[in-house]
């Protein structure tokens, strides 16, 4: 009894989470949506460096950034890149950034007119987007199937227990080779991605 507690309290944690990772990445879309919108201005560059966030659970790296910019005669700042760009393990990328940023003092910026405090260089999404939707999704069906299977082992119905085992294994697999293909996609450092583009030309 206690061990199909255990089981069911962490395939409803590894449901939660890619049900939270995917609420993120929508949330960030809809604000990428309203940006498109948003009014310009310039910014100063006030601080800039490519930071390295490796240790011994893998290799990260990311491009970080400070800028300042005035709104009706009100000073903010902020170091939001672009919507969903984070750290990754892709050092050719993010050292691209950071070289295509260094050679600028100042850049054109986005900010939301209602809440000026809210800013961004790139309308375009990042890749952490679309990343995120795919892992989130990944999480939820696989904790779905292992709910599925562990149910169905319980059951009477072996032959129609099999089949529906059987489909929800192929589905998972099939999750898992699409996820991972389309992450490898998003994550090749040799594309110049519209994100980079638009930094290039702010």
């Amino acid at each position: 009894m206690m061990e199909n507690i255990v089981f069911f309290s962490i395939i409803s944690i590894f449901i939660l989470v890619g049900l939270g990772i995917i609420l993120w990445g929508f949330s960030q879309q809809e604000v990428l949506v309203r940006s498109q919108k948003w009014p310009q201005t310039r910014a100063k560059i006030t601080q800039l460096a490519f930071e390295d966030l490796s240790d011994v659970d893998g290799q990260s790296y990311v491009t970080t950034i400070t800028y300042s910019y005035t709104v009706k005669g009100n000073s903010y700042q902020n170091s939001n890149i672009g919507f969903g760009y984070c750290a990754s393990s892709g050092k050719e990328y993010h050292q691209r950034i950071y070289q295509v940023l260094a050679a600028k003092s100042f850049v054109n910026i986005y900010y939301d007119p209602r809440h000026p405090y809210k800013s961004v260089i790139s309308k375009s999404p990042g890749k952490g987007i679309y990343i995120s939707k795919l892992v989130g999704i990944f999480f939820v069906i696989w904790g779905l199937g292992f709910l599925i299977l562990f149910i169905f082992s319980l059951s009477d119905f072996q032959f129609i227990g099999y089949i529906i085992r059987l489909g929800v294994i192929s589905i998972m697999l099939i999750t898992f080779v699409t996820v991972f293909i389309s992450c490898w996609r998003f994550v090749d450092t040799k594309k110049i991605d519209q994100l980079t583009k638009d930094i290039r030309q702010c």
